[in-house]
């Protein structure tokens, strides 16, 4: 079953507070984020490790590819931003992880495909999907999985 909602914010602080409305729903899964650079992906997942009470401030994992953050649960961050090609590696992690953690996928674009074959759709629990105008107004559409 699939629940789709629409939210919109008007700042950072307001984009965090979504994030923590969002993971109230449970504390470990997958979920991927789409949307253009600025959009806000990173800011919602500082509300998730605010909502998980994780003692780091995320980062974007964009130059590493991804971030842990340790806490109970954790939380594993990944940005597939300058990534072109499918690493099997990162999708055999986050099948792996992805029950006992949140996982957070920035730019899942070019894995989504495989990570399905892989993955279980119903793991799946949210695709959130950002879009930004007149900054820093966003719209948030969230399709929640139950």
């Amino acid at each position: 079953m699939t629940n789709k909602k629409t939210f919109i914010s008007k700042s950072e602080k307001e984009t965090q507070q979504i994030a923590i409305q969002i993971v109230n729903n449970y504390r470990t899964g997958l979920i991927c984020l789409f949307g253009q650079l600025g959009a806000g992906k990173t800011t919602f997942v500082k509300g998730l490790a605010r909502a998980l009470k994780l003692k780091d401030t995320p980062q974007s994992p964009t130059f590493v590819y991804q971030r842990i953050y340790n806490g109970k649960p954790s939380m594993h961050h990944y940005d597939f931003y300058r990534l072109n090609k499918v690493d099997l590696t990162f999708i055999e992690e986050i099948n792996e992880s992805f029950n006992d953690v949140l996982v957070v996928v920035e730019w899942p674009d070019i894995f989504i495909k495989e990570m399905l074959k892989k993955i279980s759709q119903k793991k799946v629990k949210d695709k959130i999907y950002f879009f930004r105008w007149n900054k820093p107004r966003r719209k948030i559409f969230v399709e929640l999985t139950k």
